[in-house]
């Protein structure tokens, strides 16, 4: 989770990277079961297809 969290922040998705801390600090807690993977991979999934809708538009803003 902890690199998961590193990698998140770099590209923007900071819900994501939230998710990823909550579930650091829950596992030093060895709170495991308060770590859901379903909702990480949601919040994961919404985050990189809104990483790649915007793709187009920061790619031409770079390029141009």
């Amino acid at each position: 989770l902890h690199f998961l969290k590193g990698s998140a922040l770099n590209l923007g998705f900071s819900a994501f990277a939230a998710l990823c801390q909550a579930g650091e600090t829950a596992a030093a807690k060895h709170d495991f079961d308060q770590i859901d993977l379903c909702d990480l991979a949601k919040v994961y999934d919404k985050s990189k297809s809104e990483f790649l809708a915007r793709m187009p538009q920061e790619l031409a803003a770079r390029c141009a």
